[in-house]
């Protein structure tokens, strides 16, 4: 037995507010739950298993609190907070190995609970069994053939299901009815190669390439409902107002089944106190009966590299870059009056580096503990994800710091 417990809380916010102070937005996020997981290797004949057994739960609950010109407008803007979450699951996997064949067979149980917790909201909850299987064969010792199929699923979540009301200048959202989750049914193939003693008798070496291609059933997405003609006056739209009288009705439905399909090539290499490492991904989403894109998804490539100047300390540094997102679509059209919005259309670079020492028994009470500290996006560099439109205030975070402590018992 090889058992494993983590248990975990946090608590996170984040306020924001307009340089003219005329809107304040303050959000809370608190989780705590617990994961379980063991780990067996044994033989029944002939045969080696890697048995994996484990289960997780988890307890989330959200909250916003809105403030125009001083006055809490929460009640009339967020009807999908406060909510809560819960989380339950379990899982077995067991890799059987035949000599050079190894062949995988698992699956996990989902049940999810949602509820907002208002004198409007409602509670709804649903489960499901997702199994997978793969096979792996490896030649020469160096090479290994990979192939599985998968499924999995994506419970809708309290803003697509019980939002209603302004969001912001170009969408007031109509409730949705009965959302179901999405249910991805994938497969992937690929290969793997691993080899020592490339250049030098201390490195190795590894690359490993795998093409994905899946649907995904009840796809929930959010459409224009301009037939129900135009919202009531609120703090977003004023009819009267030239600037804010774009705003129309949305709401989210599972509209139809997409595919998802896809690159992931990443590889390493290692060579005394030193570490190099790329990786490329690339990701479409598109209707699977008009083949028009649903989501913009930008091209990623990222170099890392690593030293260990000495056994106890890792010093890493990497570089992320998404291209520029394909060109169409260019626009999201969301009102009558012709108004469109263009999707982002630039290309990102992030830099990251963070720092991992070992305590030894020059700190007694933190003996065998591992510090670490770390700085992303360490130029600043703003950026907004390739599926957002320009105008979004959603933008990716900024310069910021973490600090961690983790000991083992």
């Amino acid at each position: 037995m090889d058992l494993n417990l983590k248990a975990y809380k946090s608590e996170a916010s984040y306020f924001r507010s307009y340089k003219n102070g005329s809107l304040d937005t303050e959000q809370m996020d608190d989780r705590w739950g617990i994961n379980l997981k063991n780990n067996s290797k044994f033989d029944t004949g002939f045969l080696a298993h890697n048995l994996v057994l484990g289960g997780d739960f988890q307890h989330r609950e959200e909250d916003t609190y809105r403030f125009q010109n001083g006055v809490n407008t929460t009640y009339s803007s967020f009807s999908s907070h406060p909510n809560k979450w819960q989380d339950i699951g379990g899982y077995v996997q067991d890799i059987i190995s035949i000599g050079d064949l190894d062949v995988t067979l698992g699956g996990r149980y989902d049940r999810y609970e949602r509820k907002v917790k208002r004198e409007t909201g409602e509670k709804f909850s649903d489960d499901r069994f997702s199994p997978r299987i793969a096979l792996g064969y490896t030649l020469f010792d160096r090479l290994t053939l990979l192939g599985g199929y998968s499924e999995s699923f994506r419970a809708p979540t309290p803003h697509e299901s019980s939002n209603v009301g302004p969001i912001n200048v170009s969408t007031y959202l109509v409730k949705s009815e009965n959302l179901k989750p999405e249910v991805a049914k994938e497969y992937e193939l690929g290969f793997s190669f691993g080899d020592q003693e490339i250049l030098s008798d201390d490195d190795a070496f590894d690359l490993k390439v795998i093409y994905f291609n899946g649907k995904i059933d009840n796809f929930i997405d959010i459409i224009a409902r301009n037939e129900l003609g135009f919202p009531p006056p609120n703090v977003f739209y004023d009819p009267t107002d030239p600037n804010l009288n774009s705003q129309r009705y949305r709401q989210y439905v599972n509209l139809y089944s997409a595919k998802r399909m896809g690159w992931e090539i990443t590889t390493n290499y290692e060579i005394s106190d030193f570490r190099f490492g790329a990786s490329y991904e690339t990701l479409k989403i598109y209707n699977a009966e008009t083949s028009e894109a649903i989501r913009k998804h930008a091209d990623k490539i990222m170099g890392k590299f690593g030293y260990s100047p000495f056994k106890s300390l890792d010093i890493d540094f990497k570089v992320s870059h998404w291209f520029k997102p394909p060109e169409e679509p260019k626009y999201l059209m969301q009102s009558t009056y012709g108004t469109t919005y263009p999707y982002i259309d630039r290309a990102f670079t992030i830099a990251d580096a963070k720092l991992r020492y070992k305590v030894g028994r020059e700190l007694p009470l933190l003996d065998g503990a591992t510090l670490g500290l770390g700085v992303n996006n360490i130029f600043d560099k703003q950026y907004i994800n390739a599926n957002a439109q320009a105008t979004t205030g959603h933008v990716g975070t900024g310069r910021n710091y973490w600090l961690d402590l983790e000991m083992r018992f």
